[in-house]
């Protein structure tokens, strides 16, 4: 029937503007690998958000190692972590976090910055490098209303911070059985899964990640604590791991600011 020859047309024509995007998208990878001279980050292709944003290689291919993997440019490191939960963890943060507000990515900065041996943070340590991050991005402050409405920023209680915290971030970053963070609000901790923390120390999978949300981090509601979940245990340590999700995490901190940018100059 002609419903049947129509609907494997439309396929096709489908399937030929995907290859033809995938292969126009690869051509501009090498094009930025030949400038830079290195396997380029997600970073590198944000340089210039209004050429080409990074996003649509995360779109086409499924992932930034899967782009990578596409066009061949995988280092060894990375290639192991194909099919891991460390790269579902880094494409949790790529794509998967809904960011309505900043805060998820101000949390994994403030983690990637502390002590890699350590997958569980209390929710006051957080808070003190939270409220830290927007003293320190004066341009960012307006994106946390009720510290950017205070008189002195500087004075904006700790306690009011860890409340947001509590309220916010960590309980999206861990309200979810595929979420990969712990939430033990007892304790007043948060921590990443087991499965990550292989990863975690490797100062390359943090710059992965800070380029850059299933969830990775769970939630004990009794304990106030928050971790990684167990099986995020191995890739969590690792340096070169950390470097990848330090990478992700700063792409979408930033894409997340050009974007709101963007909109507040249409309005």
């Amino acid at each position: 029937p002609d419903t049947d020859v129509r609907k494997i047309w439309d396929e096709e024509i489908r399937r030929v503007l995907s290859v033809d995007r995938k292969e126009a998208l690869a051509q501009l990878y090498w094009e930025l690998r030949a400038n830079v001279d290195r396997s380029p980050r997600l970073m590198d292709f944000f340089a210039n958000p209004e050429i080409h944003d990074p996003y649509k290689l995360l779109q086409a291919f499924g992932g930034w190692l899967r782009a990578k993997e596409y066009v061949g440019d995988l280092s060894e490191q990375e290639k192991e972590l194909i099919g891991t939960p460390g790269e579902a963890f880094l494409l949790h943060i790529e794509m998967q976090l809904n960011q309505v507000c900043s805060y998820k990515m101000v949390v994994l900065t403030c983690l990637l910055k502390m002590d890699p041996k350590y997958a569980s943070w209390t929710v006051p340590e957080i808070a003190e490098m939270f409220k830290q991050y927007y003293l320190y991005h004066r341009e960012h402050l307006f994106d946390y209303k009720d510290m950017a409405k205070h008189e002195d920023p500087t004075a904006f209680p700790l306690t009011r911070v860890e409340s947001k915290l509590r309220q916010m971030p960590l309980n999206y970053l861990s309200n979810t059985e595929d979420d990969f963070f712990i939430f033990d609000r007892e304790k007043d901790f948060i921590s990443l899964k087991p499965e990550v923390l292989p990863y975690w120390p490797q100062s390359y999978y943090r710059k992965h990640l800070s380029n850059t949300e299933n969830d990775f981090f769970e939630a004990d509601r009794e304990k106030n604590l928050f971790s990684l979940k167990p099986e995020m245990l191995p890739y969590w340590p690792q340096s070169y791991y950390r470097e990848m999700v330090s990478d992700r995490v700063t792409f979408t901190l930033k894409r997340y600011f050009y974007l709101k940018e963007q909109r507040s100059r249409n309005v």
